[in-house]
């Protein structure tokens, strides 16, 4: 392949991973109608087993983590803006 073909190859994926963020958060503002708390360490300690496994053949298991710790902190935050609207 080509350098700009593997650029376009990237731009695809990120693009991708976006709109997975977008609809992961608006499936996380549809949780929160339904539940009472907005932390459940159980819930992101299973994501976060379940990620280990999917990545633990690769180097950046760690990186991967935070990410997810990231985005649990930003689904939190979320959570908390609904619930004052609510």
């Amino acid at each position: 392949m080509k350098l700009n073909d593997l650029r376009n190859k990237i731009d695809s994926i990120d693009e991708d991973i976006v709109m997975l963020l977008i609809e992961r958060f608006e499936v996380v503002e549809q949780i929160m109608s339904l539940k009472s708390e907005i932390e459940d360490k159980n819930r992101e300690n299973e994501i976060l087993s379940k990620l280990n496994g999917l990545t633990n053949k690769t180097s950046n298991q760690e990186f991967f983590t935070k990410i997810y710790k990231f985005i649990f902190e930003e689904s939190k935050n979320i959570q908390k803006k609904l619930s004052k609207k609510l």
